[in-house]
C-alpha cells in the first residue's frame, strides 16, 4: 500500500480517542465496497472505534489517500441522522511518496452505509435498566 493522506495539519488539530471524540457513540460501523471503477470490487466491515476515523486505498500505488469516515460520522451527528449511504472517492495520487512528481489521482472509491450505534447516556454512563445491582 502507498503512504496514507496526512492528517497532522488539520486546523481541527490532532485526532483524538474515539471516546473522547464521539461520546454520544458506542461506535459507528461502515459497511463497504472497495473498487477501481466497479473492477475488483473488495467489500468489508470497518469499525470507527476500533480501527480509527480513516482507512486508507488498498490502491498500492496510492499516496496522500484514503477515505476520511470520521467526516461523514460528524456530519451525521450535525444533521441528526443514524444511517447514510456514502460514496467516497480516494483523494490520493500515484506519484513519488514525497509529493515531488504529483501522478495521475487514484481511482479507487467507496461504496457503503455507516450505521450510528448511539450510547444510552451521552456521558457513556449505563441507563438505570443497565446498570449492575
Amino acid at each position: 500500500m502507498g503512504e496514507p493522506l496526512d492528517r497532522s495539519n488539520r486546523w481541527l488539530g490532532l485526532t483524538t480517542k474515539f471516546e473522547s471524540a464521539y461520546p454520544q457513540l458506542e461506535d459507528a460501523i461502515i459497511k463497504f465496497t472497495e473498487s477501481d471503477f466497479g473492477n475488483n470490487p473488495k467489500s468489508g466491515v470497518w469499525s470507527l472505534r476500533i480501527e480509527g476515523g480513516q482507512m486508507r486505498c488498498s490502491n498500492p500505488r496510492c499516496n496522500r489517500g484514503g477515505y476520511e469516515f470520521d467526516r461523514e460520522v460528524n456530519m451525521m451527528l450535525y444533521s441528526g441522522e443514524n444511517t447514510r449511504d456514502i460514496w467516497l472517492n480516494c483523494r490520493g495520487d500515484e506519484g513519488s511518496p514525497k509529493g515531488r512528481n504529483k501522478g495521475r489521482e487514484c481511482l479507487h472509491s467507496v461504496k457503503g452505509t455507516i450505521t450510528l450505534r448511539l450510547r444510552s447516556d451521552p456521558n457513556g454512563n449505563p441507563s438505570e435498566d443497565e446498570s449492575p445491582k
